[in-house]
């Protein structure tokens, strides 16, 4: 749930922090999410991003909870249970966001001279992708080499978390 933070009101335990990092009663996205309780954003972009992150970390941990067999302890699943887990949060991530990756790879390789550039802007960009590219399917061209890349990167990444919190657990 986004919740909006107005200049007379305050998130409920901590301060809002404008982006050089000062409290401030300015306007502030807190995030109110399990896996990312109490974390600030400034009103930009942001926020978008780190929703598809707590949105995908759930269900990670939604998928290595409900994995896990009966009597085990979720807190330490088996190695197959993480594989699954991480494997399909990063087949999650990348289908939800790989839209918004194609339109930041497009105006990323736009001409740097801004007299010569071909997007105007994010929502230009969109636009002429949309009508000039070939509709909706533009934005998902190369979806699938990305995907097919998703799963062992996010196995490998996860598991080694994993592992290191395993590890790590006894002295935190």
């Amino acid at each position: 749930m986004l919740q909006t933070v107005g200049p007379e009101t305050d998130c409920d335990d901590c301060k809002c922090y404008d982006c050089d990092g000062s409290p401030e009663a300015a306007s502030c996205i807190t995030l109110s999410a399990e896996m990312l309780c109490k974390t600030q954003f400034c009103n930009d972009e942001r926020p978008v991003f780190y929703v598809l992150v707590n949105i995908c970390s759930g269900f990670y941990e939604l998928v290595k909870d409900k994995g896990t067999p009966a009597g085990g302890d979720p807190s330490h699943p088996p190695a197959w249970v993480v594989w699954w887990a991480a494997s399909t949060a990063g087949f999650l991530y990348w289908s939800l966001s790989y839209p918004t990756d194609v339109v930041k790879s497009a105006m990323q390789s736009d001409e740097s001279d801004s007299s010569r550039r071909r997007f105007a802007g994010i929502k230009d960009c969109v636009r002429k992708l949309y009508v000039e590219d070939g509709g909706w399917r533009r934005f998902y061209r190369g979806l699938t080499p990305c995907l097919m890349r998703s799963i062992p990167a996010n196995v490998t990444m996860l598991y080694i978390v994993h592992i290191c919190r395993r590890f790590l657990d006894p002295y935190l």
